[in-house]
């Protein structure tokens, strides 16, 4: 049977060689496969390997399910999902009334594919449109901030901080459009009228038994900084409860990465340096670690295009600075420290 390499596990008996483009051979046949194998055919991009149906123990071989699948329900998946959305937005400008039911049933689908697609959520930003930046962010925030609280160890309220991502900016429902979707920067006055929407989206739910005290506060206090810099009140520290810290950090992430309409995208990992070097001590550090290591942290071995578009392969990322790997230049071999190349940074991570 002819299968994806990351369909593959230890113990696969290759039927046919593996060659690379040159038709050189990579893996013989009758070779038992191992993790090395497995690593070396994702990193040479091979598509198809033919494979026994028995194992090299002789157990049956199931394959993996192809992670090219999960993509794409993903993918669908989120693009009706932000369809609903915002005819739940509108509807909630019309009624000047959220219906939480409607909201958990719209987001509990894909919550539900969140394990199967971190380097998707990582990337969510690609999907976004410049048009409906406003819509996709809500469906964003609500995985980003799920994924990041489930990797925190919040794992029985996880979905609870999804549910206040997706509610976070309910409020903008009752200020005028042109204070959130103008094709132009906002004036002092449209500003003004926008901090106010955390206020407004708490009103909007703070009534509905569904959603707990902690999904409320953390709608409220997302635009809330730990220095007590941000809004609407001003608080910091731990007076901001740990789901509105969550919120926090990830509006900026996908707000930074996705093209605006008045604002052009910047890369994951530049905006992922910039929150390092320059929210320290606006955003809690606990919950901005959590974020980089769990997005950034990237294997030995994967594949990545530089900003001088350049290919190279991970090398060594270290973990208290993961934004800044050693890589290996994919043309010639050459060995590069990040760290000490200030001017390049890595554009994106290249699936497989």
């Amino acid at each position: 049977m002819k299968v994806h390499p990351s369909q593959l596990i230890p113990g696969c008996l290759i039927v046919d060689a593996v060659k690379d483009n040159s038709n050189h051979p990579i893996i013989p046949s009758n070779t038992a496969i191992n993790p090395k194998h497995i690593q070396i055919l994702l990193q040479l991009g091979i598509e198809q390997v033919e494979v026994s149906e028995k194992l090299s123990n002789g157990g049956i071989f199931h394959p993996k399910r192809d992670s090219h699948d999960d993509r794409q329900l993903f993918y669908n998946m989120y693009i009706q999902t932000v369809r609903q959305y915002k005819k739940l937005f509108h509807q909630w400008k019309t009624t000047h009334k959220v219906i939480a039911a409607e909201v958990i049933d719209l987001m509990n689908p894909i919550l539900d594919l969140l394990d199967e697609v971190k380097m998707d959520i990582f990337a969510l930003s690609e999907w976004s449109t410049k048009q409906d930046y406003f819509y996709h962010h809500a469906v964003s925030l609500s995985l980003l901030s799920g994924y990041l609280a489930k990797m925190l160890g919040l794992k029985k309220e996880w979905k609870q901080v999804a549910f206040a991502g997706a509610l976070a900016d309910c409020g903008k429902a009752l200020i005028h459009t042109n204070c959130y979707l103008k094709d132009k920067r906002l004036t002092l006055s449209d500003y003004k009228q926008l901090q106010k929407h955390p206020l407004y989206s708490y009103r909007l739910i703070k009534y509905h038994d569904a959603f707990p005290n902690p999904v409320i506060k953390a709608v409220l206090q997302h635009h809330e900084r730990s220095d007590g810099s941000g809004y609407p009140f001003g608080i910091k520290g731990d007076n901001i409860h740990l789901f509105a810290k969550i919120l926090a950090l990830c509006d900026m992430y996908h707000a930074m990465t996705s093209e605006r309409i008045y604002s052009k995208k910047q890369t994951p990992f530049k905006v992922a340096e910039y929150l390092i070097r320059s929210e320290q001590g606006k955003l809690d550090k606990r919950v901005l670690k959590c974020f980089i290591q769990s997005f950034f942290l990237l294997p030995k071995g994967t594949r990545v295009l530089l900003s001088n578009q350049k290919e190279a392969y991970i090398q060594h990322t270290p973990i208290e600075y993961p934004v800044r790997p050693t890589v290996v230049l994919k043309e010639n071999g050459k060995v590069l420290d990040l760290k000490k190349k200030p001017a390049w940074y890595i554009e994106k991570w290249i699936q497989e």
